[in-house]
């Protein structure tokens, strides 16, 4: 009876527990599920790794083959006198099979480590010498690019290791080096024994680890990335935004091989900034693996002697020739005169960081334009801003400016807005091509390419340009002799033919191209139906691509009557020559009203049924024209009314100087004037009389060649500053001064002079003037006085 009552209040438990145990029966079986199928799915991953690198150990191996018969001929022929013509080609075959072959090794490698099978051929031998012979490799080069190269060992310095391995390694970490440092810097590569926790000590027989340095006073590795650049196919760049070539897996094959050798290696910033490489190596291993044997099989740590340290040549030529090839610091020299040298070939502007490439893309289309080249995007740029070449050939990727940037930066300069580029690069990625084309780019070409297609591409891109330079010459100078814009598009008829075929080969990148300029762009047949039109063709003319698809526009029908004539004379010389000069006409748009257009041409095709013309909208410039017309017109019009305004005063102003003259010349008394220095300027007949004066202007030097003047004693000479005339240039009123005049010719006369400043006077030209009266006849005085000769400068 109690236990029935007890078991109702525990019946929800027992419900919950039973729930609680089949959700947790549901959860292990789908756990064990899902642990089924992680492992299937790390199987399938197994067997794709497995997979990858067998074909990487295979196509390693297959590329071997072919390169074994490129550098064995090559090497061969560079041996003998007749390849000297073409040493310089020989040798960049040499050079870049050698880098290829440096990376078929890398992979073949790697593909060995990650198959667990790459195992150690362990020797005793002489580790200071092998760094040694190692570092001696790079020793021309630090001569040819002035690097300070020091090279710190002990005389001799036992080890156990695989030699091939560790040479491996450090020509991998000086070529790392050489590969970033600048021109005329330092590299300097170390090699010390380390005692059990202290210091540095190379004679110490007991010391069990080896360290080596190698540091430059490069860029140096940003700390977020100096754990990267040892993964395999990373690249850390040296803090640069672009990378400097190669796979990437150089420093991961030297990491793997130090670790092999139970080592390690890092990277820190160096004393004097740059990068420096340590690596921590145990002399004598505690144990040798199954594949830790010697020579002749026995234990590598009881070998009697060391082996002879030698480099493999091979390895060396290799790692050295992915520095030749990557040396961007190398420029492709052009002279200014070379530049200047038949200045009517179009000048094309190469940049590319790849020496060989550089080489070889100018070589190839010197023969045609005038090429200079530039090992940089941001010397590129410089050098386009100096030159304004008629192309540009860019690489995509490049370190300091990639190509792309290199667009971006050459679209700000007006100057050049409408260069042509072309694009190289070994990424075959629609989207990337696309997006270069929207941005900017004219053309993109994918390595490998032949000579051929370069030239082609080349040569239209620069047809283009010239064609449109000649159209947009006309438009600035539309009253020069169009004779010579006549031959030009003659002499460029070839090669517009040339440049439409390959166009209308690519009609995609030719739309990318017509829809990113200014000049509209239209095909036609002699019908007059338009079958193909770029936007700005529409835009100018009104109509859409639905009408154009409907075989709605017609130039003949958009063509006003008056200039029928024009037509038929560009028609004619189309079938005469396959081009006609550009000349001015109109459109009428879609809607009814019209458009002032200049417009050229020229046949497609042989058959001389299909053509091409390109049009401009020059609707501002006749506005302009005919604003500047009208104001000529007013200018012209207010010129006329100034004239006769002007005309009419000086009428005025000579009726008044002839009245002037005449009372002047009427009045009894003397009236003289004179300007500020003196010079008696006016004086009317009276005054001609008292004084004797001649007809002429005369300055104060020259009165006493005409009279003199006395106080009214007759005897006593008036000084400057007594001369009315004077007195009344330094501003005093002078009235009624008694005076003798006594002229060269005629008779004395006594006079009463005033004088005042003329209230007319302009800044110091002071007009005063004189009025003399005669007050008696001085005849009678003569003999009572003798005259002398007056000195005006005298104070």
């Amino acid at each position: 009876m109690i236990t029935a009552l007890s078991l109702p209040p525990l019946i929800p438990q027992v419900q919950g527990l039973v729930r609680s145990a089949k959700l947790a029966e549901e959860r292990r079986l789908q756990l064990e599920l899902a642990n089924q199928e992680l492992a299937t799915l790390y199987e399938q991953l197994k067997q794709m790794d497995q997979v990858k690198t067998q074909f990487f150990a295979n196509v390693s191996h297959e590329l071997r083959t072919p390169l074994t018969l490129i550098l064995g001929p090559t090497e061969r022929l560079l041996r003998e006198d007749a390849a000297q013509p073409f040493r310089h080609s020989l040798e960049s075959i040499d050079r870049n099979a050698h880098t290829l072959l440096k990376y078929v090794n890398d992979l073949l490698d790697i593909s060995k480590l990650e198959a667990n099978r790459m195992g150690l051929r362990w020797v005793q031998f002489d580790l200071a010498q092998l760094l040694r012979l190692g570092a001696s490799q790079f020793s021309p080069l630090a001569e040819e690019r002035q690097i300070n190269f020091v090279v710190e060992t002990p005389s001799s310095l036992l080890a156990q290791g695989d030699v091939e391995k560790l040479q491996r390694v450090f020509l991998n970490l000086l070529s790392n080096a050489f590969k970033f440092v600048p021109v005329g810097g330092e590299v300097r590569c170390t090699l010390q024994l380390l005692e059990a926790g202290s210091s540095t000590n190379w004679v110490d027989e007991a010391a069990r680890q080896v360290k080596i340095t190698v540091q430059d006073n490069g860029p140096g590795v940003l700390p977020e990335l100096r754990q990267i650049i040892f993964e395999r196919y990373q690249q850390g760049d040296r803090q640069s935004s672009q990378p400097s070539g190669g796979t990437g897996l150089g420093l991961a094959i030297a990491k793997e091989f130090v670790e092999l050798h139970q080592g390690t290696i890092a990277v820190e910033d160096a004393p004097g900034g740059g990068a420096s490489f340590i690596v921590i190596l145990p002399l004598f291993t505690n144990g040798t693996s199954s594949t830790s044997t010697s020579s002749n099989g026995k234990s590598a740590r009881y070998a009697d002697a060391a082996v002879e340290v030698e480099i493999d040549q091979a390895i060396a030529r290799q790692t050295l020739a992915t520095l030749e090839v990557g040396n961007s610091q190398a420029t492709l020299e052009t002279s200014p005169a070379a530049l200047s040298e038949d200045a009517t070939r179009p000048l094309v502007l190469v940049v590319e960081d790849n020496l060989d490439m550089r080489r070889f893309i100018c070589e190839t289309l010197q023969t045609e334009y005038r090429v200079t080249a530039a090992h940089n995007g941001q010397a590129g740029l410089e050098q386009a801003i100096a030159l304004r070449p008629d192309l540009i050939l860019t690489d995509l990727m490049m370190p300091q400016m990639s190509g792309d940037q290199l667009v971006k930066a050459l679209r700000t300069y007006p100057e050049l807005n409408n260069t042509p580029v072309i694009l190289l690069s070994a990424k075959a990625d629609d989207d990337l091509r696309t997006d270069l084309l929207r941005h900017g780019a004219q053309d993109y070409l994918i390595k490998p390419f032949s000579i051929d297609e370069l030239r082609a591409r080349v040569s239209n891109q620069v047809a283009v340009k010239q064609f449109r330079d000649v159209l947009e010459h006309e438009l600035t100078t539309r009253n020069q002799d169009t004779i010579t814009l006549t031959e030009s598009i003659a002499n460029r008829q070839q090669e517009l033919q040339a440049a439409l075929v390959a166009l209308r080969q690519s009609e995609a990148r030719f739309r990318q191209v017509a829809e990113s300029n200014m000049i509209g762009i239209m095909f036609w047949n002699l019908n007059g139906y338009i079958t193909e039109a770029n936007q700005t063709f529409l835009q100018i003319t009104g109509y859409t691509e639905a009408d154009l698809r409907a075989g709605e526009v017609n130039w003949r029908n958009m063509t006003p009557p008056e200039f029928y004539a024009l037509d038929e004379s560009a028609i004619a010389d189309l079938l005469t020559s396959g081009g006609f000069t550009p000349y001015e006409k109109e459109y009428v748009r879609k809607n009814g009203s019209r458009v002032p257009i200049l417009i050229g041409g020229a046949f497609l095709e042989e058959s001389r049924q299909y053509g091409v013309s390109f049009l401009l909208d020059i609707t501002e410039r006749k506005q302009a024209e005919s604003a500047l017309k009208q104001a000529h017109n007013e200018l012209e019009l207010r010129v006329e009314q100034r004239t006769a305004e002007l005309s009419n005063a000086k009428a005025a102003l000579v009726r008044e100087q002839e009245f002037l003259n005449a009372v002047l010349d009427n009045v009894n008394a003397g009236i003289v004037a004179c300007d500020s220095d003196g010079v008696l300027t006016l004086f009317n007949r009276a005054t001609r009389e008292f004084h004797g004066l001649p007809e002429r202007a005369l300055p104060p030097e020259q009165w006493t060649e005409a009279y003199n003047l006395f106080l009214p004693d007759g005897q006593t000479p008036l000084s400057k500053e007594q001369i009315p005339l004077f007195r009344a240039l330094q501003g005093e009123y002078v009235h009624n001064q008694e005076m003798m005049i006594l002229p060269k010719q005629g008779s004395a006369r006594m006079v009463l002079a005033s004088g005042q400043r003329s209230p007319t006077h302009r800044a110091r030209n002071w007009e005063p003037l004189w009025s003399c009266t005669t007050l008696q006849s001085a005849n009678r005085l003569k003999p009572r006085f003798a005259p002398s000769t007056l000195n005006w400068n005298s104070e």
